[in-house]
Parts: structure tokens; sequence; C-alpha cells
């Protein structure tokens, strides 16, 4: 297939682009480069467009290219900066994601949407993990958007018959992950069935603040001491998000431990990190 991956040179984009390649499709990668970074794309095979995903002209090429699917995942993803500029927020996260739906209904293509846990705020320990059906109450203008860009995904379906898919992640962390904030599931591209909701993508475990500090010197080797400060504003205090749908449907399970997959990420940072 034809796959074009908006925000493909950030964190989740090029490891997501690296497993498109290795399953035979052609792909193009769309990023403004404000986190994502060149060396992320380095010796793969795909064509980058160098452009801002609010830019109206990306439509008609978006159009032209006649690709078959469409991962957006280019946004705005702080949480701090969304409160500070919700302005900004909204321009990436709303018209950014509405020049994709339009390019999308015109040539026909399926959206992967790269949605939040922060969509729900804070939930009850009696909902918790949480599932897709659950309420959401978002406590920041980033997990707002992030809601408000699904419901024009329900609408476009409705009205132009677009087919979508919309992932909720957990906090996510790994191989390339920036400071800046930010698994794709590759058997959404094949299905014909269960598109059109919203699935959770999350190991569905539960991890305190202070067990991750005590893995991470575990791994280190050395003592880390934790500062507590006052919450920041629009953070989520709790959350641990059901992944029993994804299972059922997109036969989607997580395959990488806490542990294992901090300690690829630390050495990750160790050998970035002058």
């Amino acid at each position: 297939m034809h796959i074009l991956v908006t925000g493909g040179a950030g964190f989740i984009g090029s490891h997501l682009v690296r497993q498109l390649l290795d399953a035979k499709h052609t792909v193009v990668v769309l990023d403004n480069m404000s986190t994502g970074a060149l060396e992320h794309l380095s010796g793969l095979d795909v064509v980058l467009w160098k452009q801002d995903v609010r830019d109206r002209n990306i439509v008609q090429q978006i159009v032209f290219e006649n690709f078959d699917v469409i991962v957006h995942l280019a946004a705005q993803t702080m949480v701090d900066v969304s409160i500070k500029e919700p302005v900004f927020d909204a321009s990436e996260n709303i018209m950014g994601t509405l020049n994709v739906l339009e390019a999308a209904r015109q040539c026909g293509a399926r959206v992967i949407f790269a949605s939040t846990a922060a969509a729900y705020g804070d939930v009850a320990e009696t909902d918790l993990p949480v599932k897709e059906s659950q309420a959401l109450h978002p406590q920041s203008f980033y997990g707002l958007t992030k809601v408000g860009a699904e419901k024009y995904l329900q609408l476009y379906h409705d009205i132009y018959g677009l087919d979508y898919v919309a992932c909720r992640f957990a906090n996510v962390y790994g191989e390339r992950q920036g400071d800046k904030g930010e698994g794709g599931v590759i058997s959404i591209f094949a299905i014909t069935e269960h598109v059109n909701t919203v699935y959770n993508l999350s190991t569905q475990t539960e991890t305190s603040l202070l067990h991750l500090v005590k893995v991470m010197s575990d791994i280190m080797g050395k003592k880390i001491e934790p500062h507590f400060d006052v919450p920041r504003e629009g953070d989520i205090y709790r959350s641990v998000l059901s992944n029993e749908k994804a299972g059922l449907y997109l036969d989607w399970k997580p395959e990488c431990s806490l542990e294992d997959g901090l300690e690829k990420t630390l050495k990750y940072f160790t050998g970035h990190v002058e």
C-alpha cells in the first residue's frame, strides 16, 4: 500500500515507518521537523515532505499522491504547552487534522489517528482499567483537542463515509524519544472490519512514578533521589488503560516489558547525550 505518515520523522513515527517498510509498503513522510529529526529516517527508502500539516496547500498535494492510508501522528503533544498556548495547540491538533481529513475524503484514504489517554482525564479508581466506553473528561487543552479531532473523525465517517481508526496511547517511551514530547498497529491497515472506532493501546499495567524511578535506578546501577513538587496543571493523577478491545479485534498485545523497554531507552540516550 501507498502510505503517508504525518510526523513520520518523530519518535513514534520513525519506528512505525520502519515497520511499514519491512512490510513492503511504500511510505511518504510529512514532517515540519519541529520535533522530528532527519537522522531518525537515515538510510530509509522514504520520500520526505518537509512541510507543515497546517498548510492548506498540503491538501491537494496529498490528494494528488492518492494514498491508501494516512497515519496522522503530527501534533502538539505537550500538556503544559497546551495550557500556556491553547490557540497554538488547537491550530496543530484541530486545523492540522482537518487538512488531513479533507485530503483523505477526497482521495478515499483510510485514516489512522493517534489520540491519547488524556482524553479520559482523571477517572475514579472503581473504573480502572479504563475502557474505550468510559466518558471523556479531558483536563487539558491537549486532551480536549484530541477529543475534538476524534469527533471530527466520527462525523467525517457519518457524512462522507471516511474509514478511520483512532488509537488512544498510554504513556510512551523508547529509542529516539525526544524531550519535546510525542507502536503502530500494522494489522489495522489490512483489516476490513472493526474500523471506525477507538482502541486503547496500553500494557494495561499501572506503574507509579516511584516504581519507575526504582526500575531506572536498578538499570543504571545508581540511586536516583526523587524530587517532589506540586502537580502540574492539566496532568492526570492516575491512569491505566484497558487493552482488551485491541487484543480482541486487532489481535494486538504488548511485547516488551517495562524493564526491557527502559533498558533499551536508557542505552539509546547514553549513546546520544554528550
